[in-house]
This record gives structure tokens, sequence and C-alpha cells, in this order.
């Protein structure tokens, strides 16, 4: 509904999807010169999509790094391809800093974001990874 109200009131829109998940209905424009994001309605994906954009959009506008920060860490467990949509998948560290996707990976599992500590970036179109092998991480927490 926002989307419909920012374009009547003379929004302009910059980009109006990404090609992300969760977060695929994630837009960004101006109205009268001021910046606007509009987050999913889904309560996991406006987390996520608030973590990769809003924090680092608002610690630019503090006078801070305007970028979210990855590192890398190798996999607890293989992961499947992935398919044209970049994807931040809810994961968990161990105690020797291995990383594993939780279980349940679908936009409503609100379960899976309160025990995420990290978020595992699958780039579009990633291949298949075994065990042991390194990916990108956006640490959330650092417990664990």
């Amino acid at each position: 509904h926002l989307r419909a109200v920012f374009q009547a009131d003379g929004g302009h829109f910059v980009f109006e999807r990404i090609a992300a998940r969760p977060g695929k209905p994630t837009w960004f424009g101006t109205i009268a010169e001021h910046p606007v994001l509009g987050l999913p309605g889904n309560p996991v994906s406006a987390l996520v999509m608030a973590r990769l954009f809003l924090r680092p959009a608002l610690a630019r506008l503090g006078g801070g790094a305007a970028a979210a920060v990855f590192v890398e860490a190798p996999l607890a467990v293989t992961l499947e391809a992935n398919d044209w949509r970049e994807s931040y998948l809810r994961a968990t560290r161990d105690e020797a800093g291995r990383v594993a996707p939780l279980p349940n990976q679908d936009s409503s599992a609100l379960s899976a974001l309160v025990q995420a500590d990290c978020l595992i970036r699958r780039p579009a179109g990633a291949p298949a990874l075994a065990a042991g092998e390194r990916v990108e991480i956006l640490v959330l927490s650092d417990r664990a």
C-alpha cells in the first residue's frame, strides 16, 4: 500500500524490487529530495533487508561506514546451488566458527531469525558447496 501512496504523493522510484531472498519487494526512491526505503511487509524479510540496507544507510547519515561488512567462514554442512536471486540464509556458527543454515528458511519463520547469529550470503547462481568450503557471512550477533 505504501508504494502507491508514495508514488501518488510525487515519489520517484530508484528501484522497485530486488533480486534477493528474502526481501524481493524492497524498494527505494525519493520524495521532495528525501530518501525513502520501503521494506517488505513480512517481518523476517523486513528485518533482513533493514540489516542489509537501512542500518548501513543510517550509519552513513551519521558519518560512519556505508556498507554492511561481510566476513568469510567455513561451512559446517553442504549447500545446494542457488537460484537466480541473491540469498541470505539465516544461520548459526558453532564453537569452531563453522556456519550452518537453519532448517526453516521460509520468510515467515520468525524462529529461524531469532536463532540466527549470522546470515550466509549466496550470490545469484552460486554453485553447490561442500562442508569446509568458505562462504561470506554477515554477523548479526556475537553470541556463539
